[in-house]
């Protein structure tokens, strides 16, 4: 919120300013017709069909520009006491917001909701305290979805070089809900966190579960474990907020939505504060392992590496996995040869960073999963859940899912991820935990609908 303050605000109202100085009625005229102008790009991004491969600004939420239009508006006419005032007003309004929503858990502010049931604590199997590290890959697919639909991504050599370094790979693994902030929710909730009828177009609700860990957090807590977070480049829902033990990166406050507002802006050259080099060590699993395996803790560590590969943008391409100098955009299409080759790049490295943790750490409990598989087409930005097929869900909902446990655990061949860390701390509990019923949604991000539909096998 700040940061839209002080780029869209407080640089409207600058010139603005500047401008009244010289004409005052012509310039309240025009910023009339700016704010009103403002207005309808944020009714209209709600709307739009991003098949449109329109700009990225008009994906933003629709409130921030109205936020902005209303205060530009406002000082543009404070001539009166009354507007002076409201302005006055809106700005605590506006400021008291955003620390709500990162106080209270979005949940006061967003109206959206996020249900999840808190089970019963675990009790822990003495000595049984391998440290566990959680690879999401974003938009990582499952291996028969990539090679019956994306051709030639040499999954069958990847996936038995998992299984020899003690992977077990499900191989009718999906996830819950085809969008990383609800997914990577549900996982760390344990639970199916949204159902028909719920509202899940306002991310910050799943984001704040996300970040605050939910039930498998607050386990790993109870029996011990430090909290090791990798946040995922451009995605706030795993940002380094202070939940953490330890943030091993630093998290760029350049999220997309900033992005898209800076390119409005004379900053439009230095958009790319970091280059595609910095970007893709930011997705390198082996610097994931580097940073890991530096960290001096006095306690077993649940490490959650959120790693934007291969989720577009695709910064490596061709047999030698060169680095491509592409802008980084997450909205960006999944090409099919792209994609093909972020996955290979990224399975190579993935091999190398597991060689480097088990090297270290013999005993380590490692999970290497898919938050949801990639897009054929663009269904999850229709209008109109009609408009998915099963092609699309299979492609979407399948991801990859292999866990290397400890001796005598497997994960089911059919899962959800929700039940994911359900198989682990049945591995490491004295407790019996019970999976959940395997369940999959569709759904789309406007107006933000869910539909159950069959699980994806």
């Amino acid at each position: 919120m700040l940061v839209y303050w002080a780029i869209v605000v407080g640089l409207a109202t600058l010139v603005v300013a500047l401008l009244r100085r010289r004409n005052r009625t012509l310039t309240e005229r025009l910023a009339a017709v700016i704010a009103l102008a403002i207005y309808a790009f944020g009714q209209l991004a709600g709307d739009l069909d991003r098949t449109l491969d329109l700009p990225d600004i008009l994906g933003l939420n629709g409130a921030i520009w109205t936020f902005a239009a209303l205060v530009i508006a406002a000082m543009l006419v404070s001539r009166w006491k009354v507007t002076q005032s409201f302005v006055a007003v809106l700005g605590t309004l506006l400021l008291t917001t955003g620390v709500l929503s990162v106080v209270g858990g979005g949940d006061l502010i967003s109206g959206g909701t996020a249900r999840a049931a808190t089970p019963d604590a675990l009790e822990l199997d003495a000595g049984n305290t391998p440290n566990v590290y959680w690879f999401i890959l974003d938009g990582y697919g499952r291996g028969d979805v990539l090679e019956d639909h994306y051709g030639d991504t040499r999954q069958a050599d990847f996936l038995q070089a998992l299984k020899t370094r003690g992977f077990s790979v499900s191989s009718k693994a999906f996830a819950a809900y085809p969008m990383t902030y609800i997914s990577v929710a549900a996982t760390l909730a344990a639970d199916y966190v949204a159902m028909e009828g719920d509202n899940i177009h306002e991310e910050d609700t799943f984001e704040n579960l996300a970040q605050g860990g939910g039930w498998v957090l607050e386990t790993f807590r109870s029996w011990g474990y430090s909290y090791l977070l990798w946040p995922g480049d451009g995605f706030n829902g795993t940002s380094c907020v202070g939940v953490e033990d330890t943030c091993l990166r630093p998290h760029s406050w350049v999220q997309e939505p900033e992005r898209a507002i800076l390119r409005m802006t004379p900053l439009a050259s230095q958009i790319e504060l970091t280059s595609p080099q910095e970007h893709f060590t930011r997705s390198d699993p082996i610097a994931v392992a580097d940073a890991v395996l530096e960290v001096e803790e006095n306690s077993p560590i649940f490490a959650l590496i959120h790693l934007i590969n291969p989720h577009p943008p695709h910064y490596q391409a061709g047999p030698e996995c060169a680095l491509q100098d592409v802008p980084f955009r997450l909205g960006a299409i999944y090409g099919v040869s792209e994609y093909v080759d972020s996955v290979r790049c990224l399975n190579s490295r993935l091999l190398k960073a597991v060689n480097r943790i088990v090297g270290s750490d013999e005993d380590a409990v490692i999970i290497l999963q898919g938050d949801h598989g990639p897009s054929w087409s663009l269904a999850i930005h229709t209008d109109s859940l009609d408009k998915w097929n099963r092609r699309e869900t299979v492609i979407r909902l399948g991801v990859l899912s292999a866990m290397r446990l400890p001796g005598g655990c497997a994960p089911p061949d059919t899962m959800s991820l929700p039940n994911t860390f359900r198989v682990v701390f049945d591995c490491l509990s004295t407790d019996d935990v019970p999976l959940l019923q395997n369940r999959t949604w569709i759904a789309n991000q406007t107006p933000g609908d869910l539909r159950e539909v069959d699980p994806i096998d």
